[in-house]
Formats: structure tokens, C-alpha cells, sequence
């Protein structure tokens, strides 16, 4: 019954393809691919021995072996044939490490802001944000150098990803280039992230062997030598205050760059980059399920947006490569993943139904009636900072909440070796270990921050535990990756 039901969805979304197929190459693959996961992602691949490898992740990772390989033979011998195809020895793929030191300190730095700049959860939102699609153009950037799709991303979470591609010169010198533009980025907006690129080489053999894990090893290696050399690499950099026209006064809320000039009152205005976080940090709560979408631009779209080296991202519009954030498999006309990016932000709604109150009711305070004369009250409005510590026991002060999963990176290195010795560090393995993770706090929990009673079942019967998930609702989230959720 449930191959099924599967079966007839998929053949659903088929038809559909085929009554309205995208001219581009890259989003009929983004549809396929889409519609596969929707529907292969817990069907084992193999059913006679360990069905823990789900046919979605042993396709995709095989088309994208499939495909550095072609791209190898492609540029080496200026043709793909089968005898060339078949030699097992020679080092044919990289495995690309890519990383963003100072997460948690770059997004918190918004916290040190001087008085009177305001917009503290807005920033929050916007920087978590663009921490995420940091990492994600990064990475999309390469596999565009490599001329691979995002098919070849193994992994990506938390500001870290892992790419498969050839190993052929150009992609060398593609990676090079690229990491000298990333850590100039990174300087020309005040250091506080730092981008690292690292990769190794290996062959068709060192797979035969079951050594994928041990060429993780080899790349971790790798990576911790990087960090030891930060912005090694960045000679294209220009120092962060020399902008003609901008004054020298530090921006007041990163304080890393110029502020963009004084106000009649004497404060000084924020940078160019806080200026834009501010404005996307208000869109976001208002991103509806059908915008719900993030593009990523080649070129310069109308402001605001997030600027990367090579990469322009918008929230509320799609782009040349489009992130949906909602879980919307259907077939597209423009190239697209189905990504939990933009986090979650309690609203009025959620506050009356947690109160059993309307909002004029519980909006008791002077200054809490000044915020609803001035914001208004439809449903959909982002709750500010005042009003979720207004429903605090005692004084109405706000609760942070930190997990942090320890050894997360031990368990993609090591927690997939057998006690019998066999290593089990497959890529399908990782790529599905890091997409459930990502699935997990980007769409699970959200889901039960949102609608605890849906998941009673899984949550302790205690009378404390069951007042306590009634302000579920009324939770926050800042930053969700990786093994971080703040």
C-alpha cells in the first residue's frame, strides 16, 4: 500500500512535468530530483541485505560520481570512453571541505550594538540568515566553477559543506581563485567570518577499498592546517575603511565598517551591510507559503539583498537558482532545493491562542500599548522582544536557550564504523546522516515548536512539561545549524 501510494505521487508529478517541462536543463534536473526525494527518501535502496541507505541518496550520489567522472575524462583526455572509464588508479575526484569560522560571534556581535540604533531581532533574523547563504553561495559558486550541479554537494550544515568534483587543473584553479575571493570578501567585511577551502585527492580504487571515510579523515586533516593559516590566501583584499565617500566613523552596530554618515540628531548611521540586514530582518516574518523562497543572483538585483563574491541573495523572490524554504516538491520552471533556511519567528496569533486572550487584552503595559499602537495587531505580525517577555513567570525579562550536540563531527567520522570492523562512511551514508539532521531542526522542529500537540506522543506526560509546551509557540528561533540551535 505504501510503494503505492508513493508510486502514484510520483507519477503525478511526472505528468505534470511532461504537460509543462522547464526549457532549462538544470531546473528539469531540480524537478526530478525534488520529486524523488519527496518520494525515495525512505525507501531503501537495497532490501536483501541493510536497507539503511535510502534510494534517493544511492541515486543522487551516483549521478554525481557519474558526473565528475565525465568531467575528469572530459578535460584529461578530451573524450569519454569506456577503457578510460574503467581504470580504477588514477586520482580522478576531489572531495572540497568548505567552512565559516566565528559563527556564534558573528551573529551575536549585533548584541554589542551601540544605543539607539534598535532593530536588534530584525538583525538577529537577517545574520543568521546570511550565515546560511554564505555558506550556501560558497559552495554553489564552486560547483558552478567545476562546472558540476548541486547534485555534487555530499554534505552542508552549520557553515560547512563537502562537495565531490573532478580533479582535473581547471577545478584547481578554480578553487584557488575561489578561496582568495572568499577571504577577501570576508576581510573587506571586517574578518568576522572567517571562509576556509581545503581539498584531497583520490581514485575510483580508494571507493573499492571502502575507504570513503578514511579520505574524510584526510580532508579534516587538511582542514585543520588551513585554520591554522587564516586569510593566508587573501590578496585581493582591500582594507575594510578605505570606501571613497563613506565616513571613518565605525558602523554602530557591527563596528567593523564605516557608517554610511551622521543623522541631524548626532548618532551615527549604520553600514551599508547592517542597513540591508535591518530591512530584510522586518520582510522576513511576512514571507508567505507561496514566497517563500530565497534566489540566488549572478547579478545585482533591487535592493535589499545579500552580496557574496560572485553571488547576489533575495529573500521574497526567485533568483537564477532559487532555495524554497517551505516543503514544496512541485516541478518548476526555474532551478531550485527544498532547504529549511529561513528559520522562525513567533506571531500575534500565537500569542492570543497561548493567552486564550486577545491582543488588546493581554498588551496591559504603557510601553507594550505604544508597540501595538505603532505595529498594529493582524494576526501574521512578528511578536518584538517586549512582548514574548511579557508572558514570563515574575518579571518580564527573555530565556536563552543554547544546544549544542556534542561531537557532532566525530559521529560523520567515526559513529559509522561497524563494531565488526566494517566501515560504513559511505557517501550516501553521510549526505542522507547530514540531510535528516538538517531536515530535523530546519522542518521537525519547527513543526513541534509550532504545534506541540501534534507530537504528544513523543514528549514526557508530565503536568509541568504540559504547561510548559503551551508557550512552545512563543519561542524564537535565532540560528538553527549544524549541530548549533540558539
Amino acid at each position: 500500500m505504501a510503494y503505492t501510494a508513493l508510486r502514484d505521487r510520483m507519477q503525478k508529478r511526472l505528468d505534470f512535468l511532461r504537460a509543462s517541462p522547464p526549457n532549462d536543463p538544470e531546473a528539469l534536473l531540480a524537478s526530478l530530483n525534488a520529486f524523488l526525494l519527496e518520494s525515495a527518501w525512505a525507501v531503501p535502496s537495497d532490501t536483501q541485505s541493510e536497507p539503511d541507505v535510502s534510494l534517493y541518496d544511492h541515486l543522487r550520489l551516483t549521478a554525481a560520481f557519474a558526473a565528475a567522472l565525465w568531467r575528469y575524462h572530459e578535460e584529461i583526455d578530451g573524450e569519454v570512453n569506456i577503457e578510460r572509464l574503467r581504470q580504477d588508479d588514477e586520482e580522478k575526484f576531489l572531495l572540497i571541505s568548505g567552512d565559516l569560522g566565528g559563527i556564534q560571534k558573528h551573529i551575536y556581535r549585533v548584541s554589542s550594538a551601540t544605543s539607539g540604533v534598535g532593530g536588534i531581532a530584525k538583525r538577529l533574523r537577517a545574520r543568521s540568515l546570511s550565515v546560511a547563504l554564505a555558506a550556501e553561495s560558497m559552495a554553489r559558486e564552486t560547483l558552478e566553477a567545476t562546472g558540476l550541479s548541486f547534485l555534487n554537494r555530499v554534505l552542508s550544515a552549520g557553515g560547512k559543506f563537502t562537495l565531490l568534483t573532478q580533479n582535473t587543473p581547471s577545478a584547481i584553479k578554480a578553487l584557488q581563485s575561489l578561496r582568495e575571493d572568499w577571504q577577501a570578501w570576508a576581510l573587506d567585511h571586517g574578518a568576522t567570518l572567517t571562509p576556509f577551502i581545503s581539498w584531497v585527492s583520490f581514485s575510483p580504487a580508494d571507493l573499492k577499498k571502502g575507504s570513503f571515510g578514511k579520505q574524510l579523515e584526510r580532508l579534516a586533516e587538511t582542514g585543520i592546517r588551513e585554520k591554522l593559516r587564516p586569510f593566508a590566501h587573501a590578496q585581493k583584499a582591500t582594507p575594510a575603511f578605505v570606501y571613497q565617500g563613506y565616513s571613518p566613523h565605525p558602523c554602530p552596530v557591527c563596528g567593523t565598517q564605516p557608517s554610511q554618515g551622521q543623522n541631524p540628531d548626532g548618532s551615527w548611521q549604520p553600514c551599508v551591510a547592517c542597513s540591508a540586514e535591518q530591512e530584510i530582518g522586518g520582510v522576513l516574518p511576512k514571507m508567505s507559503s507561496s514566497k517563500s523562497v530565497i534566489g540566488l543572483h549572478a547579478s545585482e538585483p533591487e535592493k535589499p539583498y545579500f552580496a557574496f563574491p560572485h553571488t547576489f541573495a533575495k529573500v521574497q523572490m526567485q533568483g537564477d537558482f532559487t532555495y524554497r524554504t517551505m516543503l514544496d516538491f512541485a516541478p518548476g520552471k526555474r532551478p531550485f532545493e527544498v532547504r529549511p533556511l529561513s528559520g522562525r519567528v513567533p506571531s500575534v496569533d500565537n500569542a492570543e491562542r497561548v493567552s486564550k486572550k486577545s491582543h488588546s487584552e493581554w498588551l496591559v503595559d504603557k510601553k507594550l500599548n505604544r508597540i501595538l499602537d505603532e505595529l498594529g495587531t493582524y494576526p501574521e505580525r512578528p511578536l518584538t522582544f517586549e512582548e514574548i517577555a511579557h508572558f514570563s513567570d515574575g518579571a518580564p525579562h527573555l530565556g536563552v536557550l543554547m544546544l549544542d550536540a556534542d561531537r557532532m563531527g566525530e559521529i560523520f567520522a567515526r559513529g559509522l564504523l561497524h563494531s565488526s570492523g566494517r566501515d560504513l562512511r559511505t557517501p550516501s551514508r553521510i549526505a542522507s546522516l547530514s540531510r535528516m539532521l538538517e531536515f530535523f531542526f530546519g522542518f521537525v522542529a519547527t513543526r513541534l515548536v509550532e504545534s506541540p500537540s501534534n507530537f504528544s506522543n513523543l514528549l514526557p506526560k508530565r503536568t509541568a512539561a504540559d504547561k510548559a509546551r503551551e508557550r512552545y509557540p512563543l519561542i524564537y528561533g535565532v540560528y538553527a545549524g549544524g549541530d548549533d540551535v540558539f
